[in-house]
């Protein structure tokens, strides 16, 4: 779990008349994370977080099979909302792909949102683990 400032600047390119969102803000945001392993080859991961400027948040849900010790593949979804604007995705995940002290996620897949707009799309996630 995280806590803290968040500071946003809002620039919408093209002009969106109808967002109330605009400009420099200062917030509070909220963040958890949970990771299972039910067993050694299964994992399922379960985020979000949300920001009480908008109010904008996430939420990400995961599971994954161990193809290689220690990386996990499988499905992910994801929603995100700002304000009046919201996006769902769906794909897939590489999770655990470890590079010295880091550990990186890549995940792709297909994305719609509430403006009707579809197309791809690319994650990427690091940490940093001792």
């Amino acid at each position: 779990m995280f806590a803290g400032p968040v500071v946003q600047n809002y620039q919408l390119m093209p002009n969106d008349p109808g967002s109330h969102l605009r400009g420099f803000y200062v917030g509070g945001q909220f963040a958890a994370e949970l990771w299972y392993q039910p067993t050694a080859n299964i994992m399922t991961a379960v985020s979000g977080t949300i920001a009480s400027i908008g109010p904008t948040g996430s939420l990400r849900a995961a599971f994954g099979f161990q193809v290689f010790e220690p990386m996990f593949i499988g499905p992910e979804t994801q929603a995100i909302w700002c304000g009046d604007f919201q996006e769902i995705q769906f794909g897939a995940h590489l999770t655990g792909i470890r590079l010295g002290a880091l550990e990186w996620s890549v995940g792709s897949g297909w994305s719609m949102t509430s403006d009707h707009r579809r197309g791809p799309y690319l994650r990427v996630g690091v940490n940093a683990r001792e």
